[in-house]
């Protein structure tokens, strides 16, 4: 087993620098969360929970291989996908809440497929079961809790760079930069380009309309680029396996991811009194969905 896992961990390998970088952005959040709790306590806790979400995707990725015979399976997938959930879930969450998102992970990068490859994005489909089945369970009165998803580690910014501003600019612009490259890398600029115009028009066409002025919808955009928004856009929408290849897929699926993201986050929640749950995640596992629509039609080819 161990030689065929070797061969996953090499540095010209793409998702090996894409998993390196990952695991540096999360080593700072993590860091960052210690440093903001400033209790022992907590700080061994967190700490707990982030060995907790790789032993569980470890565990899983063995019983992939040896119980359920998925040879090919790769290791970084289940690791990648580990730690983006560790670092959007919220870490006040019970302690079970998190291997269980990781299983519900796991399920959806092995069972639900099409063509061979998961339908959605492992992390973002695990987030999203794991919210609503304990939602279901608080109603029925088994669990009184529902998973928090706060996307607290996404941000560009650190806490404990905020009295040094001009480094904390320099960090951030950094981790944004190092994403762009493994968009370019992985051939997704199309997608993310056609996502970011398009909500951007949309927003400053509605704010302009009907509440703020031009200026501080610009300024509201630009803040976007270092926060949770940022991270959605850069490394959950265009996931490889799981987001559009072609250039007028990748421009469609945009095109729509925008939309919904917009509908979803602003004008739903200002025409009506409904918010929901999980805005990023309903507009990634959309456009999931649209992604295979595309395939299996074989529309726009």
């Amino acid at each position: 087993m161990l030689p065929e896992v070797r061969k996953f961990f090499n540095i010209r390998n793409p998702l090996f620098q894409f998993f390196l970088y990952l695991a540096f952005f999360v080593l700072i959040a993590h860091l960052d969360l210690l440093l903001f709790s400033k209790n022992s306590s907590d700080q061994l806790r967190f700490t707990i929970q982030l060995i907790t979400i790789l032993i569980t995707g470890i565990l899983l990725y063995i019983v992939s291989v040896l119980k359920l015979n998925f040879r090919h399976a790769n290791p970084l997938n289940i690791l990648i996908s580990s730690m983006i959930v560790y670092i959007l879930i919220h870490p006040t969450n019970p302690w079970i809440f998190f291997p269980l998102t990781i299983f519900f992970a796991w399920i959806g990068k092995y069972f639900i497929k099409y063509k061979n490859l998961p339908m959605f994005n492992p992390a973002g489909f695990g987030i999203f079961l794991t919210y609503y089945v304990t939602t279901f369970l608080q109603k029925i009165g088994v669990s009184n809790d529902v998973l928090l998803v706060s996307w607290w580690g996404a941000d560009m910014q650190q806490y404990f760079l905020n009295e040094i501003p001009i480094f904390n600019m320099m960090v951030s612009l950094l981790l944004l930069f190092g994403f762009l490259y493994f968009i370019q890398k992985y051939n997704k600029h199309i997608l993310v380009s056609t996502f970011f115009v398009t909500f951007s028009i949309i927003f400053l066409l509605y704010n302009f309309f009907f509440h703020i002025t031009f200026q501080e919808s610009i300024k509201i955009l630009s803040m976007n680029m270092f926060t949770s928004f940022a991270f959605l856009m850069l490394i959950m929408i265009p996931e490889p396996k799981t987001s559009p290849n072609l250039s007028k897929h990748q421009t469609v699926i945009g095109i729509l991811g925008a939309s919904v993201l917009f509908f979803l986050t602003w004008y739903l929640p200002d025409k009506s009194l409904f918010t929901p749950g999980l805005p990023f995640l309903t507009t990634l596992l959309t456009m999931n969905l649209f992604t295979v629509v595309l395939k299996e039609k074989k529309l726009l080819q």
